[in-house]
């Protein structure tokens, strides 16, 4: 079966006290999921999580200079988002919907991109309901809309085709969200990313594109 694990560089959890910025030369990549509890946190920062949200709805408002700061506070949901527990957590706090708003306000910034989507890959990995309230926020439109923006960062290019797969593989119906040029840039998207796959799952991803 298809998973999927983002790995990346750790962000140190001295983050969460002082503003929110990604480490020197701070990337993502995808290897696959991971669906064991975290290791490198306790269960006991769900305060800590709630606070990332809170960060990142002040970056929205204020958008000026807080492109990095957004993308690091993504980068930490998403690593929270690996486990169940803060799943929820995460998604009581409101952040389906912070998502999208960061992905809106923030288009230009391919960071910021790359880190949001891999925090709505995490959320929505397996997840019915929190795949049905990425789609309400309009999350199809913010994946054609970053293929768009960022043709030649293969980051953005990975992340928003692995949240495109994942919600409409599980929920065929979804698919139907993907008309115009968005069948074209998602096969892009995968041309560009396949070295960042397992062979059997790129296949998987044409049979799913055809």
């Amino acid at each position: 079966p298809f998973s999927l694990v983002h790995s990346f560089c750790i962000i140190q959890r001295t983050m969460l006290e002082a503003p929110l910025r990604p480490p020197v030369n701070a990337t993502l990549s995808t290897t696959g999921r991971t669906l064991s509890p975290l290791s490198i946190y306790q269960r006991s920062e769900s305060s800590k999580v709630k606070k990332i949200v809170s960060k990142l709805e002040l970056f929205i408002e204020n958008p000026g200079h807080g492109g990095d700061e957004a993308a690091a506070g993504c980068l930490l949901l998403g690593e929270y988002a690996q486990d169940d527990y803060y799943r929820v957590i995460i998604v009581s706090a409101g952040a389906i919907r912070v998502l999208a708003r960061i992905l809106r306000v923030f288009q230009d910034n391919s960071l910021v991109q790359t880190a949001a989507f891999f925090a709505a890959v995490n959320l929505c990995f397996e997840s019915t309901r929190n795949q049905v309230a990425l789609e309400k926020e309009g999350i199809f439109d913010l994946v054609v809309a970053a293929l768009k923006n960022h043709k030649s960062c293969r980051d953005v290019q990975t992340n928003a085709l692995i949240v495109a797969y994942l919600m409409s593989k599980e929920q065929p119906d979804l698919l139907d969200g993907f008309v115009g040029e968005a069948p074209s840039l998602l096969q892009r998207a995968l041309d560009i990313s396949k070295h960042d796959f397992e062979e059997d799952e790129v296949q998987d991803i044409r049979l799913w594109l055809s």
